[in-house]
């Protein structure tokens, strides 16, 4: 809401009640009509206002506020994971050989191994500056040294740690992610409200319907 400037020191606002105005301007007409109109504008008004900050803070908390919630999260990392990208032309990749990278949640100092493929794309953005400028505007919340060891998580907007994979394949060697979907693409997953992944290779855990993924913002 843009609100008019107040008025500068020493000036006076010339009305009709100011007895310094010079001026005996007669009081304005008063309408009836045009009161209710003013009345009625102001309620509804303070109705808007009061349904938006409903909105706000009690859907905000809901399902639908947390599922809209992650989707910013997923578009902010993706936005991250191009930045380093386009800087270094070259991607995370989660079936890389582990290796050492410094500690960067402020918890611990010196350099370590991360012990999650979203802890190492977190690691391998934050030697970037605008990848790093770009997770950095994500909540607090979304990003925290969850097992104090030092590493910074991206976690969804129901406190879940989200997956982050180079791609998929189920034919390769490679097969501690064979329990998602196949991709050939860099993909972020997050569990969705029930926290769970589930595993495509059971068929009573396939993936749950209300998982998010990078690739649905699409």
């Amino acid at each position: 809401m843009i609100l008019p400037a107040a008025s500068g020191d020493g000036e006076r606002n010339m009305t009709h009640d100011d007895p310094t105005s010079g001026s005996m301007d007669p009081q304005p007409t008063t309408r009836p009509g045009r009161n209710i109109v003013d009345k009625a504008g102001v309620i509804i008004g303070v109705l808007s206002v009061v349904y938006v900050l409903y909105s706000l803070v009690f859907s905000g908390n809901g399902e639908n506020g947390a599922h809209e919630a992650t989707k910013v999260i997923l578009r902010t990392v993706i936005h991250a994971a191009t930045a380093y990208e386009v800087s270094t032309n070259s991607t995370v990749d989660h079936k890389a050989t582990p290796q050492l990278f410094p500690m960067n949640s402020g918890k611990r100092s010196g350099m370590a191994v991360p012990d999650s493929w979203n802890e190492r794309f977190v690691a391998q953005m934050w030697s970037h500056q605008r990848a790093r400028a770009a997770l950095e505007r994500l909540p607090a919340t979304s990003l925290v040294d969850t097992e104090g060891n030092g590493f910074l998580e991206i976690l969804d907007a129901w406190g879940t740690p989200l997956i982050y994979v180079h791609g998929v394949s189920h034919s390769d060697s490679f097969t501690d992610d064979d329990f998602l979907p196949e991709t050939p693409i860099p993909t972020f997953i997050s569990a969705g409200y029930d926290r769970k992944f589930g595993d495509v290779r059971n068929a009573v855990e396939e993936r749950a319907k209300d998982n998010l993924t990078s690739s649905d913002l699409y």
